[in-house]
């Protein structure tokens, strides 16, 4: 039977760099989530294509107490006519009514023949599996670098 020896100052030491390591750690999640966002948007603006404003709306969020992050289109931001991002981000993610033809000019016939235009589901489709795979092991790195100190 083996016996070894654990000196009181040895337990204090280990509290303060666990206690340090613990300080850390929101920082460490806030690092890695923010790089997950990053990802995830890229994503999306890849899924809408082209290199307009609907893209450049696209943009991370993350939580109060930084305890998730998601992709959506910036708030208090407005198109040329008045609508708000969300509302065109929205509408071309789950598709929109083609507006009737209203006014002066209603022997207008439309080449179009739909009635409804489908969505990109460019939020909806993003897979988030791969990032989600890098940011945890981003994170088991982090924590034991953190660790280690």
């Amino acid at each position: 039977m083996s016996s070894f020896r654990i000196d009181i100052q040895d337990i204090h030491r280990l509290n303060t760099e666990v206690e340090a390591a613990l300080r850390r750690s929101p920082e460490i999640k806030e690092e890695v989530l923010t790089n997950l966002g990053e990802k995830l948007v890229s994503q999306v603006r890849t899924k809408i294509g082209g290199h307009g404003k609907v893209q450049r709306w696209q943009h991370t969020h993350l939580g109060t107490f930084k305890g998730y992050v998601s992709v959506h289109a910036a708030e208090r931001t407005e198109d040329a006519y008045g609508r708000a991002a969300g509302a065109v981000t929205n509408a071309i993610e789950s598709g929109h009514k083609i507006p009737a033809i209203r006014g002066k000019n209603k022997r207008y016939v439309p080449r179009i023949k739909v009635y409804r235009v489908p969505g990109k589901k460019m939020h909806a489709s993003t897979d988030p599996e791969r990032p989600m795979a890098d940011a945890a092991r981003q994170l088991e790195r982090l924590l034991a670098e953190n660790l280690e100190e």
